[in-house]
């Protein structure tokens, strides 16, 4: 009797086990999603003092998660960003970005990704925390992220403003 116990749960944990590594090896798209837009806030932040190259990288590492014809239409919160067209703009106010502030730490709340029954579209809504050089006051933003599955990796191809009510 108790070898038969014993098998049974040896048998249950090689089957969790194999469904964990399942789920490791092959994540879904709302985990790929995430990951994509955790690892966006952590190229988008840097620290005081980096050296020469991590600022000729930046600019390149941030582009690389977005489409080459993203568009992102931040309105009136961000007036360099009310109308970006295309990575290379993009390319161009990272780099003015980082040439003016001394550091910058973004994070990304409340991540939440749908994606689209053919499974090659996505939107993730998000509010993004940025705390520009240390101030007190950190922007707080809420925002729609729309991305495409290019290549098997998920690009962002246009942000925008969620618009809130206010009183």
């Amino acid at each position: 009797m108790k070898s038969w116990i014993r098998r049974v749960v040896l048998l249950a944990l090689v089957g969790g086990l194999a469904f964990l590594a399942w789920r490791w090896l092959h994540p879904d798209d709302e985990s790929l999603i995430r990951t994509r837009l955790s690892r966006l806030a952590g190229d988008v932040s840097f620290a005081r003092g980096e050296g020469s190259f991590a600022k000729l990288s930046y600019a390149d590492k941030v582009v690389g998660h977005f489409t080459r014809e993203v568009e992102i239409a931040l309105g009136g919160q961000v007036p360099e960003l009310a109308g970006v067209h295309g990575r290379d703009q993009l390319r161009e106010l990272a780099m003015g970005a980082r040439a003016q502030a001394q550091q910058v730490k973004v994070e990304f709340l409340d991540v939440k990704p749908a994606v689209d029954p053919g499974g090659l579209d996505a939107t993730a809504v998000l509010t993004v925390l940025a705390d520009v050089n240390g101030e007190k006051n950190a922007v707080a933003q809420e925002l729609q992220m729309t991305l495409s599955k290019t290549n098997g990796e998920w690009l962002i191809r246009r942000v925008e403003a969620v618009k809130t009510l206010r009183r």
